[in-house]
């Protein structure tokens, strides 16, 4: 490819050694962010050339360097912000190619720090010029078509300084809205903060919730307000804020599966925990095939005989079979993880409650409600003897109120039900799987009780957090999305709602207003536990 092509991008292999040699002549370090490697060495390398674009002196870098191993025709662009230090960039990107059996020597990436002309940007700054925000993001939008492929750092996981700013925003943007392939990367240590996260009793995976629903594109900045205004006008009235940040969270959601995943596998001897913990996980995002092949790969890693680890897997796996409907075999896992914890004489523990609750969730599949309602007593009970004010309780609570719903005993599972979503907002889980969880029963409660506004209310909240963890399509969140359409169409049937539920949703309004019954039979809903 010639020198000034404006698609010419830097090899993986350049920016892993030219590069970085480069910095280090320069007197700075990997450490070093790219803001402090600008002009010493992106503008030096060709601060003497002309530039083959406009003939004049000072060149852009990747310009300033030849040769195939060096530069070429971009097939990934990347998508970062100048507050990242070189060598976690350069990390990155020999990762990837590494993971996906890339040639670094011809994966070429465009980089705008390397690929657009430093020296032109200086001048038009001194002189006070600026190109208008419509010339750039059509520019822009026109390179990001053509490359088609995006490379997104978000780092650090727990919250990404990417979509704090309003440019990386605008990228990410432009790549959903011209339905480009997207992957994000993290650099190593990241990958190692993930795997502390899941760390001692577990309880840390509660943060990557919040990392899912805790992106808010609508809060990034800019230093110069003008784009900023343009750039979130922009989001705001083509896609709207929250598809958005629903897109950045299922990109790195899609990350921290990988992630785990090639974390377990990569281990000699997986700790059974481990195990159950990422599978877990895996479960609640709806990759059930993943989680069950890691649940079976700590089944192989865990002591041999009757074991708490091997109750947890077991209890998992049953957990997987109940998503996927095979009441049967679910039932089997269940009870034998069951008998373990009797063996062991663990039954007053975090683990042997969500066996419990597990059986109470199978008993109720099967409409065997007075079964479920003592298992789920024994739930609640254990929870609090634990700790009587933790979402774990809440979530347990709310499904024995669900559950005495379904028995006719409204008024207990209202109290109940009210008490649950008082403990679970106190909470720092507002946000979480069993917040969802309880809202959902929530507005099955308001539902029956044909509250329609309140049920609205309850399960659009619901939606909102499975929206933002990426959690829609598995069982709880098809639950709630269908209740949803429901509810939306006996208010549309009454005229209390602006809501079009087309033909097949007036005819659903039709028969819930005649039958005057507004609640499906709806399954209990899976509290998260971190098993």
């Amino acid at each position: 490819m010639s020198l000034g092509d404006p698609f010419r991008g830097v090899s993986v292999h350049h920016l892993c050694n030219g590069f970085l040699e480069a910095v280090q002549r320069a007197g700075l370090t990997r450490d070093a962010k790219v803001y402090e490697v600008e002009k010493d060495v992106i503008r030096a390398q060709g601060a003497d050339q002309i530039c083959p674009r406009d003939e004049r002196k000072g060149t852009a870098y990747v310009d300033a360097i030849d040769g195939e191993d060096e530069a070429g025709r971009a097939v990934f662009m990347l998508s970062y912000t100048w507050g990242y230090t070189v060598g976690d960039i350069a990390d990155c990107l020999m990762i990837f190619c590494k993971a996906n059996g890339l040639d670094p020597k011809r994966t070429y990436i465009w980089i705008c720090c390397l690929c657009v002309n430093q020296h032109r940007v200086v001048e038009a700054r001194e002189k006070g010029e600026k190109i208008s925000f419509e010339q750039f993001s059509e520019t822009f939008g026109s390179r990001v078509a053509t490359i088609g492929r995006i490379l997104a750092i978000m780092s650090p996981f727990q919250k990404p300084l990417y979509v704090t700013r309003v440019w990386c925003d605008f990228e990410i943007f432009t790549a959903v809205q011209r339905g480009c392939e997207v992957h994000v990367l993290m650099p190593p240590a990241q990958e190692e903060a993930l795997a502390a996260a899941l760390a001692g009793d577990g309880s840390q995976i509660d943060s990557l919730w919040r990392v899912l629903s805790g992106v808010a594109v609508e809060k990034a900045e800019a230093s110069v307000k003008e784009d900023l205004d343009n750039i979130l006008k922009l989001v705001e009235d083509q896609v709207g804020f929250a598809k958005l940040n629903n897109e950045v969270a299922r990109f790195l959601r899609a990350w921290i599966v990988d992630t785990l995943e090639r974390h377990v596998k990569s281990a000699e001897a997986p700790l059974p925990g481990l195990c159950a913990k990422v599978g877990l996980f895996m479960r609640l995002t709806g990759e059930l095939d993943r989680a069950e092949s890691i649940l079976k790969l700590g089944m192989t890693s865990a002591p041999p005989g009757v074991s708490v680890e091997r109750a947890v897997l077991l209890r998992q796996l049953g957990a997987v079979h109940q998503d996927r409907s095979n009441t049967d075999e679910a039932k089997d896992l269940l009870e034998e993880a069951l008998a373990a914890h009797m063996e062991t004489e663990t039954m007053n523990t975090y683990d042997a409650a969500q066996v419990l609750n597990s059986l109470a969730i199978l008993q109720h599949s099967l409409f065997e409600y007075e079964k479920s309602e003592s298992m789920l007593r024994k739930v609640v009970e254990i929870h609090q003897e634990i700790d009587a004010s933790s979402v774990r309780t809440a979530t347990a609570m709310s499904n024995l109120g669900n559950v005495l719903d379904d028995m006719e005993q409204t008024q207990e599972a209202l109290e109940i039900t009210k008490r649950a979503r008082e403990i679970a907002e106190a909470s720092d889980s507002s946000s979480s799987p069993e917040m969802a969880s309880i809202l959902t029963n929530v507005g099955k409660l308001h539902h029956k009780m044909k509250q329609l506004r309140e049920a609205r209310e309850a399960y659009e909240r619901a939606i909102a957090i499975h929206e933002r963890m990426g959690t829609v399509g598995n069982r709880q969140g098809r639950v709630v999305s269908k209740n949803l359409k429901l509810v939306e169409a006996a208010l549309s049937k009454r005229g209390m709602s602006d809501f079009n539920p087309g033909p097949e949703g007036a005819m659903a309004a039709g028969r819930c207003v005649q039958e005057e019954r507004l609640a499906p039979v709806q399954p209990l809903l899976v509290p998260v536990d971190f098993n």
